[in-house]
């Protein structure tokens, strides 16, 4: 059987797969600003797993389509510190990646800037961070690549989002910056920021003050996970109504980088909805979650 014959035969989502569009953003509903992304679900993966081993053809496709992996293993570096010069690949550094992606492991190694010679041991060298040589979309493709053969753990599910949202702190919460709300998950939320100018008095806060308008995502629940109308991404959650927000403690919030912060300085924000204050949020996002399970569990 060609490669063309194979796959004419496929329908959603291994079809994406093969056409290399398995990264792309599949929204739940026209108007409303939740999407998924095929990896981001375990029942989605699992149906891909399947179909691969029971299809020993798509599976040969599969493998050929990321034999990259092993041009990673031959693309050789060196990283200089101090006295020493050591030899890496450019496989290890993505490996390093999904390390630190699973437990925030080689933060300093990843993302502090070192000397670095792609020519020999010899040098040229050049001051750079290891993040900053990887390839964005081989980043995609290589995390799908490790979840898929099970040498990653797959991803409990997450829906991906934007708007942005007020938050307040300091002593008496009279400072006040803007998040970005990036994925609701069914353990709580996750923000980003871009402006690293308020964390230091973010991290000397108490307690942090979020806002969330969580109307729009009621009555998408209410319509059955639709909107009859479109609501504009940035003001889906945004709220200048003091009473529509929460209370978390600072050290609560779990922050880690974005393997794009050495460019553009984004700094996560995970939120567990245990950890949340007076407010509806936690007990209308969790339902949402459940909901979003559930819309996964009929479109398989």
């Amino acid at each position: 059987m060609n490669n063309s014959t194979a796959l004419k035969k496929l329908n959603w989502p291994l079809k994406d797969v093969f056409k290399n569009n398995w990264k792309d953003k599949f929204l739940i509903d026209k108007n409303a600003p939740f999407y998924f992304k095929l990896n981001d679900n375990q029942k989605l993966i699992k149906k891909l797993q399947i179909e691969l081993k029971d299809d020993s053809e798509l599976n040969r496709l599969f493998d050929y389509q990321h034999m990259f992996t092993d041009d990673l293993k031959k693309n050789n570096l060196w990283v200089r510190v101090e006295d020493s010069v050591i030899p890496m690949t450019m496989y290890d550094v993505y490996t390093g990646l999904l390390k630190h992606l699973k437990d925030n492991s080689f933060e300093t190694q990843l993302f502090n800037s070192s000397e670095i010679s792609f020519v020999s041991p010899m040098g040229p060298y050049k001051y750079m961070s290891l993040i900053e040589t990887l390839n964005e979309n081989l980043i995609d493709k290589f995390i799908f690549s490790q979840i898929m053969k099970n040498k990653l753990p797959t991803r409990s599910m997450r829906v991906h989002t934007q708007g942005k949202i007020k938050i307040e702190f300091g002593d008496d919460f009279e400072r006040h910056a803007e998040l970005e709300i990036k994925q609701i998950t069914e353990f709580g939320i996750l923000f980003s920021s871009k402006d690293e100018e308020y964390l230091p008095g973010l991290e000397q806060s108490d307690y942090i003050k979020i806002f969330i308008d969580t109307r729009g995502m009621s009555t998408f629940l209410d319509n059955d996970l639709k909107l009859s109308e479109q609501i504009i991404g940035d003001d889906f959650f945004y709220t200048e109504d003091e009473l529509r927000f929460l209370f978390i403690e600072q050290v609560n919030i779990v922050k880690s980088l974005s393997y794009k912060s050495g460019t553009s300085n984004e700094v996560f924000m995970f939120c567990r909805y245990h950890d949340m204050l007076e407010s509806d949020v936690p007990g209308i996002f969790y339902d949402f979650s459940q909901r979003v399970k559930e819309y996964f569990k009929n479109l398989l």
